[in-house]
């Protein structure tokens, strides 16, 4: 019998969790980038809380990419193909 995933920090993980945290993840920086846009409009920025904005969505982009990179070894390791981002 094969398994459908492997273990990283003894946590097994499947393509289906790790499809449902890049869906959590892109929702989370969408928001945020929905939110620094609003800031933007409103024309009276905070520069502070922009930076800090920005940072955050950069941090959301990075765990994706990783994420999707997790998943492409997890369907390596099971046999399966890569499929679409």
């Amino acid at each position: 019998m094969q398994k459908r995933g492997f273990e990283v920090n003894r946590k097994k993980l499947s393509t289906r969790s790790l499809t449902e945290r890049i869906e959590t993840l892109s929702r989370r920086k969408t928001n945020l980038e929905k939110q620094i846009e609003k800031e933007l409009d409103e024309g009276a920025a905070d520069e502070v809380r922009l930076a800090l904005l920005r940072k955050e969505t950069m941090g959301l982009r990075d765990a994706i990419r990783v994420t999707r990179t997790v998943m492409s070894q997890v369907r390596a390791r099971s046999g399966m193909v890569s499929g679409a981002r």
